[in-house]
């Protein structure tokens, strides 16, 4: 065959395929599989003909069709992970739509009960109890695929449920219909851990679909995307992904991306609407693909107090504060015990926030404090240990806390960066059946752990600027869970002490507007600038408070003298205060003067017997009086 010819084929193909997925786009299933069969005819060893075929008669519901396809996709290249996951779709699909065929139970009356917020739901089956579970049913979503639903339509062979919003959600999303027909086209959703975002983003996300617009959900982290798909699927929102090996559904008009799969390629696709998770991480790739499109953008976060946040989006909406979510019995509450603390004094910082060295360095002499401390706080409470989340401040820190443990005889694990997203999955998963008691991480459970029975939560590693992180670590416990009433917070790094004063203001108020780039991260408090909140025992109470809650213990009431910015105790009027003029003492009364009568009558006779005039002694005895009385 010619060059020319060689040519020719290879450009009719490209015609092909740029066809063949316009077709997928509007969903024109009937021509898609026409045009990829002509591909297939010209080119038979056309994989991605193959699972573009395979996907197009998926759609049509002809399924055995589409196993075939997909087989020998599989057999021209054994690492096809597209026609390797469709196949078992497949086969569960053929198998159930077989035994629906000729099933004789009624499996209709299944009752779901869901808690929007936490994602969690129970299943009770209603009119037949002794109906068999179906062995060939798929497994849970996200089973075979990293935590991501296995079905191209989102929603397997489950029912999909109805979302029920809070009043507070619901609120929530008029806010943003309301700031989006103001003009504002990048707004920041503030919902506190436990408040729902995610069902909140999933109704502005159904909302859209229901207009016919494409909608994308983009996260940082392959455990958010992974839950973002259990969610839809849940919702029976069909929708596709965009995150490594996961890749699939492209043409569904709703999307979860992987901030780092976008980053790649570079651009975004097609789109009416853009929901940003954990938008106070600001990445730069995302924000400068986000400025040069113009369409809105929904940034969803529990702490937007990144500086420079004001910069990227125009206005917030908060869904709701955490105190109002604590007062609804909506998150557990904290009870926060300082422990030893780890000296920070003179540590060397970099961008704002000490140096990891210097934190591993300075924390180990307490090491055994911390053990100690749990060990005491989880019997006094809990009467043994608890699941328990601990931050470290790097992978060696926490290698030693780990081993510290383990000398003690509990079971504590590390997860760190090193480990893939499989890995986390499959010990977040060991970590909620109760496999171990406790886990141990830097930062990477800060976001993206849903634990709810988690009870007890060890700060180890001391923030000099990031008061979101602190919040975060917080809101880790805060999740409820049956039996649970409340979480232990054991702080060995002196943060929440440190920022009291700015964690109750953000609990109680949320955030009025977003910081801009001028404003400067909050420095927490140290020394005596600090406010008066830990007991003799260690709990943590407010400054109003006089009673401990742990010890019942009444707080002396200490008064501070006025000092100086140095902390310098005023030796004179401090600046501003009128100086008080000091009143003469009035004289003292008769009765009790110093000089007595004895005393003047023995100088009287002195001045007698020396031939003292009396005039002249009853002279001086006035004048003596007058200067000494």
């Amino acid at each position: 065959m010619s060059s020319s010819a060689t040519e020719e084929r290879i450009t009719l193909k490209h015609r092909w395929e740029v066809q063949a997925i316009k077709l997928a786009m509007e969903n024109q299933w009937e021509k898609a599989v026409k045009v990829n069969q002509d591909i297939l005819e010209w080119f038979p060893k056309d994989v991605e003909a193959r699972n573009r075929l395979g996907h197009s008669l998926t759609k049509l519901g002809r399924y055995p069709d589409a196993l075939a396809a997909y087989r020998i996709s599989l057999e021209l290249d054994k690492s096809n992970l597209i026609a390797r996951k469709s196949i078992c779709r497949l086969t569960d699909r053929i198998a159930n739509s077989n035994l629906e065929k000729r099933k004789k139970y009624d499996y209709t009356e299944i009752v779901r009960t869901y808690d929007a917020a936490a994602g969690t739901y129970e299943i009770q089956r209603g009119a037949n109890e002794s109906a068999p579970r179906n062995d060939h049913s798929p497994t849970r979503h996200g089973a075979n695929n990293g935590g991501i639903s296995n079905t191209a339509d989102g929603t397997g062979s489950r029912p999909a449920r109805a979302l029920n919003l809070r009043n507070y959600q619901s609120n929530a999303v008029d806010a943003l219909r309301a700031e989006l027909r103001a003009g504002h086209k990048r707004i920041i959703l503030c919902a506190p851990t436990g408040a729902g975002k995610t069902e909140t983003a999933i109704h502005v996300i159904q909302e859209a679909r229901a207009k016919g617009e494409r909608v994308a959900f983009v996260a940082d982290r392959v455990v958010l995307v992974a839950q973002t798909s259990q969610r839809l699927s849940q919702y029976g929102i069909p929708h596709g992904v965009a995150q490594g090996s996961n890749t699939r559904g492209g043409a569904e008009p709703v999307q979860v991306w992987s901030s780092q799969t976008i980053a790649r390629r570079g651009r975004w696709p097609d789109l009416d609407l853009l929901l940003i998770d954990e938008a106070h991480t600001q990445h730069k790739t995302l924000l400068s693909l986000a400025r040069r499109w113009d369409g809105p953008v929904i940034g969803l976060t529990a702490t937007p107090l990144t500086p420079g946040l004001g910069k990227h989006y125009s206005t917030v909406v908060n869904v709701t504060t955490t105190d109002r979510l604590l007062a609804d019995s909506y998150l557990a509450h904290l009870r926060v015990y300082a422990g030893k603390e780890i000296d920070m004094t003179g540590a060397r910082k970099r961008a704002g926030e000490w140096q990891n060295v210097e934190v591993r360095t300075r924390s180990r002499p307490i090491i055994g404090d911390i053990i100690g401390e749990w060990e005491r706080r989880t019997r006094e409470h809990f009467s043994g240990p608890v699941k328990t989340l601990v931050f470290s401040a790097d992978v060696a820190h926490g290698e030693e806390i780990c081993r510290a443990f383990k000398a003690a005889g509990y079971n504590f694990r590390q997860s760190t960066y090193r480990d893939s997203g499989k890995k986390d999955e499959e010990m977040i998963e060991a970590f909620r059946r109760g496999d171990f008691s406790g886990l141990v991480s830097v930062e990477k459970f800060v976001k993206g752990f849903d634990v709810p029975d988690v009870q007890c939560i060890i700060g180890a590693r001391p923030y000099s600027s990031s008061l979101a992180m602190v919040i975060q670590q917080m809101g880790r416990g805060m999740r409820t869970a049956p039996g649970k009433e409340y979480c232990l917070y054991l702080d060995h790094a002196g943060n929440v002490a440190g920022w009291y004063g700015d964690i109750r203001a953000f609990w109680a108020d949320g955030v009025d507007e977003l910081p801009g780039e001028e404003v400067r991260p909050r420095i927490r408090r140290e020394g005596s600038e600090r406010a008066d909140v830990v007991c003799r025992c260690g709990f943590i109470l407010p400054p109003v408070k006089r009673d401990c809650g742990a010890c019942g213990r009444k707080r002396e009431r200490r008064v501070k003298s006025p000092r100086r910015p140095d902390g310098v105790p005023f030796t004179t009027a401090p600046p501003g205060r009128k100086r008080e003029r000091r009143v003469k003492a009035p004289r003292q009364a008769a009765g009790a003067r110093k000089l007595s009568f004895v005393t003047v009558l023995a100088v009287a006779t002195l001045l007698i017997v020396f031939q003292v005039p009396f005039a002249m002694a009853v002279l001086a005895m006035c004048c003596w009086w007058s200067q000494h009385c």
